[in-house]
């Protein structure tokens, strides 16, 4: 008697098991069919362009936006060389980064996010700020006598 238990519960775990591995695609499918959905209604910040300030170390960055399906952009998150600078209000659409080291490229990325949505994120659209000949040579000049280690080192 305890034999026939034990194949009854075998029987039950594998049909479980199966249910189980149904829920799981169903699961990967919806997934993939939001992450699709979630492109386009969160759609990534374009035009994204940067200006360096004359006389300072600071980037104007501005990016727009295709206004998506749901208005729900909260803010934009925006990242130098993948380190989170700034949060900006989604009105705005700009941030003046400071302190920066203008005598060498910079990858700055900005990302939507939309936390009336789960806390859901746009893909960040991404632009080079490339050193120019005249940030290294006033990197080079400066009063403290450091130059620029990129170009030291090459």
């Amino acid at each position: 008697m305890l034999f026939e238990i034990g194949e009854e519960n075998v029987k039950t775990l594998q049909q479980l098991a199966g249910r189980l591995e149904q829920v799981e695609s169903a699961l990967t499918t919806q997934i993939n069919q939001n992450r699709t959905l979630c492109d386009l209604l969160l759609p990534t910040p374009t035009h994204l362009t940067t200006k360096k300030m004359d006389g300072t170390n600071s980037v104007l960055v501005s990016w727009e936006n295709v206004i998506p399906i749901l208005n729900a952009i909260d803010h934009y998150d925006v990242f130098v060389n993948e380190k989170q600078v700034g949060k900006v209000v989604a009105r705005n659409k700009r941030l003046l980064i400071t302190d920066t080291n203008l005598s060498e490229d910079m990858r700055v990325s900005v990302q939507a996010c939309f936390s009336k949505l789960n806390n859901a994120r746009s893909q960040k659209a991404e632009i080079i700020l490339h050193a120019t000949e005249e940030d290294e040579k006033r990197d080079e000049d400066s009063p403290d006598g450091k130059e620029n280690e990129k170009e030291r080192i090459s």
